[in-house]
């Protein structure tokens, strides 16, 4: 009687013991977050390089000084600042 009690026992205390050592991860809640942005920036300024070369007009070199002097007053009339 006394070994049937104590199998009886094992076989139901066993598994529960079993069971009460797993960790149990359906429960915990699990969350993925992506995501992503943009901005549009309207440029306040502009930075613009410009090279000047001299030329031939009627057989004459035209000095770089006067290309210079001509390109200043083109931008000066638009009103840019220089």
């Amino acid at each position: 009687m006394k070994i049937i009690l104590t199998f009886l026992t094992a076989f139901i205390l066993g598994p529960l013991s079993v069971l009460a050592q797993q960790q149990v991860y359906a429960d915990k809640p699990i969350k993925e977050v992506s995501g992503s942005a943009e901005m549009d920036v309207t440029p306040d300024e502009i930075y613009v390089g410009v090279t000047l070369r001299e030329f031939m007009i009627e057989r004459k070199k035209q000095p770089i000084a006067n290309i210079e002097k001509d390109f200043k007053e083109v931008i000066n009339s638009l009103k840019i600042d220089n």
